[in-house]
C-alpha cells in the first residue's frame, strides 16, 4: 500500500469513526453529513466521494462498528 492509499484508508476510518460516534450520541436521524464532516475534519464533498449517500455510510458504519 502507498502513501496515497494509506492516506485514503486512514481519512475512510476517520469518517466512519465520526459517523458512528454521532450516531450512537444522537441518533441516525438527527445527525447531518455536514456534522459528520465537521466532526471528521473533512469536507462534504469528501464524504460523498467516499460514500455517495448518507444511507451508505449508515450501512458501512453498520459494518464498521460489526
Amino acid at each position: 500500500m502507498n502513501g496515497f492509499e494509506r492516506r485514503r484508508e486512514l481519512k475512510k476510518t476517520n469518517i466512519l469513526e465520526a459517523a458512528l460516534t454521532l450516531f450512537v450520541k444522537y441518533g441516525v436521524q438527527k445527525v447531518s453529513v455536514a456534522e459528520i464532516a465537521k466532526e471528521a475534519n473533512v469536507s462534504q464533498v469528501t464524504i460523498y466521494n467516499y460514500f455517495q449517500s448518507k444511507d451508505n455510510l449508515v450501512s458501512e458504519v453498520i459494518i464498521y462498528y460489526v
